[in-house]
């Protein structure tokens, strides 16, 4: 990764919503990056068992962390975010509650278009794994949308299509 290399979408943070959203940006042929400090896979990597992740009864998270990473070609260095949002490269202007998550709409995109927050991060009712990985799958379909409406100068959805259809033509 080089200092002027451009890329379609930047990830910080390689919790499993980031992880989520590296995969989710590959398939829709997006020039990826993720950014992490620790280790790949955040908290999760570090914790002993996972359970009721959807497809194990129980796993170990480093194992866990293991079968993302084998869906995912990771470049660059690696930010942890863990149980507190660690919202320091957070842009000025983004809103966040009064503990620091930020708030985001459905698609996980803050008041600042293009700009995506998944994962501990985010502002929700639970911070659970699989909600971190749902969280990283819609932000990069939405960032993909983003990037893809940009490049053609269009504003609203492609060829008349609610976000639902064009998702699926994203990852198809």
């Amino acid at each position: 990764m080089s200092e002027n290399e451009l890329y379609d979408l930047i990830i910080v943070g390689g919790g499993p919503a980031g992880l989520t959203a590296g995969i989710y940006g590959m398939r829709a042929a997006l020039k990826t990056v993720l950014i992490e400090r620790g280790v790949p896979g955040g908290q999760v990597a570090i914790t002993k068992e996972v359970e009721n992740y959807p497809g194990f009864i129980e796993i170990g998270g480093f194992d866990l962390c293991d079968k993302f990473l084998q869906h995912i070609d990771t470049e660059g260095v690696f930010i942890f975010v863990g149980f507190s949002p660690n919202n320091l490269l957070v842009p000025a202007g983004i809103k966040m509650n009064r503990t620091g998550y930020v708030l985001t709409d459905e698609k996980c995109e803050t008041d600042i278009p293009g700009i995506f927050a998944v994962g501990d991060l985010r502002q929700k009712y639970a911070n659970q794994i699989v909600l971190a990985a749902a969280d990283g799958c819609m932000a990069a379909l939405a960032a993909a949308h983003y990037v893809e409406t940009r490049k053609s100068g269009s504003t609203g959805q492609p060829d008349g299509l609610g976000h639902e259809q064009h998702a699926k033509q994203v990852v198809q």
